[in-house]
């Protein structure tokens, strides 16, 4: 008798579970086909993905039309769609903040190198003045430059070779209609800078010894043009030189 009883119970408990199933199955049917029948009015009415998401554990055993097959598929490819779109306006979204971290960065690297070049030549410019002092006899405390603790230095004036000099660098670059060239490369021994807007540009070269009197090339590149290069007389503190660039 207790036999009999307990298979009645497990039967009932199978019986419970796969009616409570068939309903949450019937109640997933239900979905698609309201949800289609809205579709067939407005093109755009389409399952969303926590609908599907629903649906999915009953999908393989419901008993659809063919119609409503293709809606399921077509709702699937929608949402595949709008996550491949909001990965792809990510993407772009960190490529684009990454690339005005990197202008931001490059624009103050180049403000700081204009800047430095200026103060060295600056001060190449004093080295050169108590040089020709020096050449006249007169002593560091006569320098009329409003510091008067300034302590005597030797008799003995200094070697000029034994300083670097400076040449100020500066000019326009066109193309063959004459119209300036923004961002064109100006380098010369290592140094660098770029055109402004206007196509101007200006550059301070600090010249070692060795290599004073003699000729150096000023080099122009520019994407999309030939470059273009000429040399420059060390001899001269300051060089204006223009350029005309042709397109490739």
């Amino acid at each position: 008798m207790k036999i009999e009883l307990a298979h009645d119970f497990i039967a009932k408990k199978i019986y419970e579970e796969a009616s409570i199933e068939d309903k949450a199955r019937a109640r997933a049917t239900k979905l698609v086909h309201d949800r289609y029948q809205h579709y067939l009015s407005s093109k755009n009415f389409l399952l969303t993905e926590r609908e599907l998401i629903y649906i999915s554990p009953f999908i393989e055993r419901m008993d659809l039309m063919h119609e409503e097959e293709s809606y399921l598929r077509e709702s699937k490819k929608a949402i595949n769609r709008a996550k491949l779109m909001r990965r792809f306006k990510d993407v772009v979204l960190v490529a684009l903040f990454s690339g005005i971290i990197f202008s931001t960065w490059g624009f103050w690297e180049r403000q700081r190198f204009f800047h430095a070049s200026k103060h060295l030549a600056s001060a190449q410019d004093s080295i050169h003045a108590l040089l020709r002092n020096q050449k006249k006899g007169k002593p560091w405390h006569s320098m009329d430059d409003g510091n008067k603790n300034r302590p005597e230095i030797g008799t003995e004036p200094l070697s000029p070779a034994a300083f670097f000099s400076t040449i100020k660098l500066q000019g326009k670059v066109a193309n063959e209609q004459g119209q300036p060239i923004s961002e064109a490369l100006i380098q010369i021994m290592g140094a660098q800078a770029y055109t402004k807007e206007d196509g101007s540009y200006e550059l301070y070269l600090i010249l070692p010894p060795k290599n004073m009197g003699k000729n150096i090339s000023l080099n122009i590149s520019k994407t999309n043009y030939l470059p273009a290069s000429k040399p420059i007389d060390t001899d001269n503190p300051t060089i204006d030189s223009e350029f005309t660039l042709v397109r490739e």
